[in-house]
């Protein structure tokens, strides 16, 4: 993946994965009452898709399979769109190495 690449070859930069992003904002949805429970998705009021297409349908790909895996190691998981926002891209510091939580 290309983005993996990118963050080993960064030496675990994170400023290298900000600049893959598209400088698009994209307001960030009331998703199942979150402002009316004062449940903050993001810390800021937008978020942002990587600019590669392929990088987005990735994450969309690894969301639907945790789901469809589950079961095979005895998890029962259910996901919403809610769930998808909770997710978290990290860099290792000591590797560059890329994660996600």
């Amino acid at each position: 993946m290309d983005l993996a690449r990118l963050a080993v070859d960064s030496g675990g930069d994170p400023g290298a994965i900000h600049r893959a992003l598209d400088p698009t904002m994209l307001s960030v949805p009331d998703v199942e009452g979150s402002l009316e429970n004062k449940c903050e998705l993001t810390r800021t009021p937008y978020g942002r898709r990587f600019a590669n297409e392929e990088i987005n349908s990735y994450f969309a790909f690894l969301f639907e399979l945790i789901v469809a895996r589950g079961p095979s190691v005895g998890l029962n998981v259910s996901l919403s769109r809610f769930d998808l926002f909770h997710g978290h891209l990290f860099l290792a510091s000591e590797t560059g190495r890329l994660g996600i939580l």
